[in-house]
This record gives structure tokens, sequence and C-alpha cells, in this order.
């Protein structure tokens, strides 16, 4: 499961509203087909048709917009997809700015956002940089949307990694397990996604000596890959 996986209030932030404007009918074919190709693993043809979605959202609804907000996070993703993360570093913070100021500091697009560049510093290998944003993150899902959102645990399974890449082994598992339970009580507890997760928790397992259950994690793995098969 990757960390853009939870994006789905600003990824899906409809351009509906703004279909009384002139440019709405260009926009929406600019978005659609930006998210088409992104979908079939062609970011970088993608970027130019985010980017007019994007310069027709500012036209349409002004810089101070949520729409252009998320419009900005679109481009952003399309960016770090492709490791070009110069590009889509200002183009996240300025997304940040923007949901802060149209939606306030604690919302959960918000969260979204610093869920995103924080995965940008991890990404390029700034655990110090990252944390913060997580733990940010975390705060605000935890207060908007409860403490059993999947939203809180794929916060925590971030987090869980940035602390086992740091050696601290107790605080990674506990966060490994909060995120894989939370996870399991809010969606099927057979979902590909929670693979990954269940073979990190093992890896981390099999570090710290505690081989039977980490065999256990991992043939729960194997079973739930075996039947997405």
């Amino acid at each position: 499961m990757s960390v853009s996986s939870s994006l789905r209030r600003v990824a899906a932030a409809a351009v509906s509203p703004i279909k009384t404007f002139r440019r709405s009918r260009a926009l929406g074919k600019a978005y659609k087909r930006s998210q088409a190709l992104s979908e079939q693993g062609r970011e970088a043809e993608a970027i130019a048709y985010a980017e007019t979605a994007l310069e027709l959202t500012v036209e349409a609804v002004g810089p101070d917009d949520g729409h252009t907000a998320a419009r900005l996070n679109d481009l952003a993703e399309l960016h770090r997809s492709l490791r070009d993360y110069a590009a889509a570093e200002p183009l996240y913070r300025q997304a940040l700015a923007t949901f802060e100021k149209v939606l306030g500091p604690e919302h959960p697009d918000v969260a979204e956002v610093l869920n995103n560049l924080a995965s940008l510093h991890r990404e390029r290998g700034d655990p110090d940089m990252a944390e913060p944003l997580f733990r940010r993150a975390l705060g605000i899902f935890e207060k908007t949307l409860g403490s059993d959102h999947t939203d809180v645990a794929v916060s925590l399974y971030n987090l869980a990694k940035i602390y086992e890449a740091r050696g601290v082994e107790a605080l990674a598992e506990s966060f490994y397990r909060r995120a894989i339970a939370i996870w399991e009580r809010g969606q099927d507890p057979e979902d590909p996604g929670l693979v990954s997760w269940l073979r990190d928790y093992a890896r981390l397992l099999r570090r710290t000596e505690r081989i039977d259950l980490a065999r256990s994690m991992e043939a729960r793995a194997a079973a739930i890959e075996g039947k997405s098969r």
C-alpha cells in the first residue's frame, strides 16, 4: 500500500462545483486525462494535463480555493512518483498553505497533504523532516476522524517505518500493531493492501528474534496474497 493510497478527499475533489464557469469542460477533460494517464503508470505524460487543469482551475476560482489546492497536490504527486522531488516539494507546500488558509489548520485535507509531503522527505532520506509532518497528520486525523479511522492507520504505519529505520524498535512495533488492528477493523481483514504491512511487521519481529510471531505474520500475508491472485 502506497503512502498516497489514503488520498481520497484531495484527489477526489470534484470539478463539478465549478461547472458554471466557462472553462469547466476543458478543465474536466484535462483533469480526467491526467488521472487516467497516472493510473496507467504514464505519469510523465500526465503532468502536462495536470498543469492545464491547475491553470484552468486558477482562472476559474482563483489561487485561494480548495480546488486549486487539490490540483496543486495532484501535480505534486505526479512529480513525486517520478522522483522529481525538487519540483514536487514547492507544489505540496503551496497546496498545504492554501488548504490551511481556506479550511483551517486542522482539516483532514490538510493532513492528507502533510502525509504526502512527509512521504517525500522520507523517500529522499530525510526522516527528521518527515516525522513531525507525519505526527501532525496523525493528530489531525485522530481529532477529526476518530482513532479507528483508516487514515489514522496509514499515519501510524508511516511513523512505524520511520521509527524502525531509526532503530526505535519498541515504538515501531507499537505503531505497526495499532495500524494493522485499525485497518482490520475498518476494512476487509483479507485486503491485499495489508500484505506489505504484515511483511514489514514480520521483518521487525525477525530483527528482534521473535521468529514464531514473524512466521505467523508472514503466513497471513502469504494467505491474503494467494487469495487475491
